[in-house]
């Protein structure tokens, strides 16, 4: 059994699970940094609202 491990077949087909798990770390990881970006700049964090222009008091 543990030759089995050192076939070209069985190391062909580990390198595409462990690139298959890579690339879905990444997505993952990528849409939670854009959830966070867009959480972050959310229109109610916001100090002004997009559709209203800035009181004169904040200009300063």
């Amino acid at each position: 059994m543990h030759d089995d491990f050192l076939t070209p077949i069985w190391a062909e087909r580990h390198g595409d699970f462990a690139a298959f798990v890579t690339d879905r770390w990444r997505q993952t990881r990528f849409a939670f940094e854009r959830l966070a970006a867009r959480t972050y700049e959310a229109p109610w964090r916001r100090e002004t609202p997009v559709n209203q222009c800035p009181s004169p008091k904040r200009l300063g």
